[in-house]
């Protein structure tokens, strides 16, 4: 049964695995790698993790650590990327996922894995060059499998077929595909609870951006632009109702 959910869950048009192989029999969990996603509600690769975990019968973490060497990130990006941070674990606890925050210079995944004794990793996917890079060496690093989910589109892109340039030509694509990813689809909750170790390294997640964090302040934030999910959902919301 456990195979067999598994399978159905690498089937997914959203999933790419990225490492193959079993899940370690002797992992304690299943690692959810944040960045890219970083909400805990309508978010695919947070479900993926999250089944996994269940027919795994492990418990879910989810780590977070921002980078500060982004390609021409400066203070702007970074703090409305911080905006949300705090909202996360309380959110997160509601699916039963504990979150594990740290920054820059703890920010590697692989020596966390380790530390946790992840059985399966999963990531959100994001198809731009820096980022993909970082995929491809994790995917090298790891010794357990690693799936990443196509976590901020509607319609996953694999399903395009290849790169479109026009509405013309994108919106029959799309409309083809939504009657099968627009339906709200119930958001599982992870069955198995997991105690963190009290000698592991986390920090409360902050808005505050640490004074020896290195990145550029040479452009400020914008104080009427907050990142976050609840901020998100009333920008939406303004949006929609005009």
């Amino acid at each position: 049964m456990t195979e067999m959910s598994l399978g159905k869950l690498r089937a997914d048009p959203r999933v790419t695995v990225r490492r193959d192989g079993r899940p370690d029999s002797d992992g304690e969990v299943v690692v959810y790698w944040m960045q890219r996603a970083q909400r805990a509600i309508d978010n695919p690769a947070l479900d993926v993790a999250i089944n996994a975990a269940n027919a795994l019968q492990r418990p879910v973490v989810v780590f977070l650590a921002p980078v500060p060497f982004y390609p021409h990130g400066n203070l702007r990006h970074y703090q409305f990327l911080f905006d949300g941070f705090p909202e996360l674990e309380s959110a997160l606890a509601k699916r039963r996922v504990n979150l594990i925050f740290r920054h820059h210079p703890h920010h590697r995944l692989v020596p966390f894995c380790e530390e946790v004794r992840a059985s399966l990793v999963v990531g959100d996917e994001n198809p731009l060059r820096e980022t993909r890079r970082w995929r491809n060496a994790v995917a090298k690093e790891l010794r357990v499998p690693f799936w990443t989910v196509d976590a901020d589109v509607i319609v996953p892109s694999r399903l395009l077929k290849k790169e479109q340039y026009a509405a013309l030509t994108l919106r029959p694509r799309l409309n083809k595909q939504l009657g099968d990813f627009l339906p709200h689809r119930n958001e599982p909750i992870a069955r198995v609870a997991w105690e963190r170790p009290g000698n592991l390294a986390c920090r409360p997640p902050s808005s505050v951006i640490p004074d020896d964090f290195p990145i550029s302040r040479s452009v400020k934030p914008v104080p009427s632009a907050r990142g976050g999910t609840t901020e998100g959902l009333a920008t939406l919301r303004g949006f929609y109702h005009g």
